[in-house]
């Protein structure tokens, strides 16, 4: 059982797609009767998306189709422009240089009180610090 519903009047979507509601002016405790609402013109709402591939393809338009027993959204998959791609890619690397940034604060810190040595590398020190500040370095040529 679907947790949305559509009220459906007369062919058209009056309301939703939502919660049933637990009171309309006439019934009580529709959220309860699932049954009794679909009798009532309330259809179980059913979201459909093609399986794809998120890093090429994407949600596009949607058609709506009113059956008698529910509302079903059908998306378009479609290709992810070279554009949007390359946005994609310039905010991963700039979420990456913030992560890295963080990490170079981080680690200023742990170096003024330690010289354990870091535990994918094996780099102490000034380093550690050299080595994030290159990565940095060559994330931002990327932008």
């Amino acid at each position: 059982m679907s947790n949305l519903y559509c009220l459906v009047v007369n062919g058209v979507i009056t309301y939703g797609p939502g919660a049933l509601p637990k009171n309309t002016k006439t019934v009580s405790g529709l959220n309860k009767d699932p049954a009794h609402a679909k009798r009532l013109g309330w259809l179980e709402y059913k979201t459909i998306i093609p399986k794809h591939n998120d890093k090429t393809h994407k949600c596009g338009d949607k058609s709506r189709e009113i059956t008698k027993d529910s509302v079903i959204d059908t998306f378009e998959i479609v290709p992810i422009s070279d554009e949007e791609l390359k946005s994609r890619d310039k905010q991963h690397v700039r979420s990456t240089i913030n992560r890295l940034e963080s990490q170079l604060t981080l680690q200023l810190v742990i170096d003024a009180l330690t010289d354990v040595p870091d535990p994918d590398t094996g780099l102490i020190g000034v380093d550690r610090l050299a080595l994030i500040k290159a990565q940095i370095d060559t994330l931002k040529k990327r932008l």
